[in-house]
């Protein structure tokens, strides 16, 4: 009998566990989302594929414009966690990049990615404020 009820508890705690974890976080400031970013870039999504696991994403990005880190053709980027940036494609994206320590780029909800017209006012403010002007 105890031991059916420590299971029992242990499988609800880890179901509410799960929505502890839930992604949430306050939109970065442009300055913010540009000075914690190695990589800052103009890019299309060619294509993306999804984890097995639903946690997370791997897209293959077209740079139009990079305003913050080399100068690159084409990246592959990933997005892991529940935080995982949603991706489409053929959609243009300002994206803000971390450089992982295997020198893959990575990106999430948190980071300040735009596109649309929010993507119009982040190149506005990209080419006043960007180091690279």
């Amino acid at each position: 009998m105890t031991k059916s009820v420590f299971l029992f508890s242990a499988v609800l705690l880890s179901l509410t566990a799960t929505h502890a974890f839930a992604c949430r976080c306050k939109r970065p400031s442009m300055q913010e989302a540009y000075d914690a970013s190695a990589l800052v870039v103009q890019a299309n999504v060619s294509d993306f594929a999804s984890m097995p696991s639903g946690e997370g994403n791997v897209a293959i990005l077209k740079i139009k414009q990079a305003w913050k880190g080399p100068a690159l053709d084409k990246i592959s980027v990933i997005s892991l966690t529940n935080c995982h940036f949603s991706w489409e494609v053929d959609r243009e994206y300002i994206v803000f990049l971390y450089e992982e320590p295997n020198g893959m780029y990575s990106t999430d909800k948190c980071m300040g990615n735009v596109s649309g017209e929010e993507g119009e006012s982040a190149v506005k403010w990209l080419e006043e404020n960007s180091a690279s002007k």
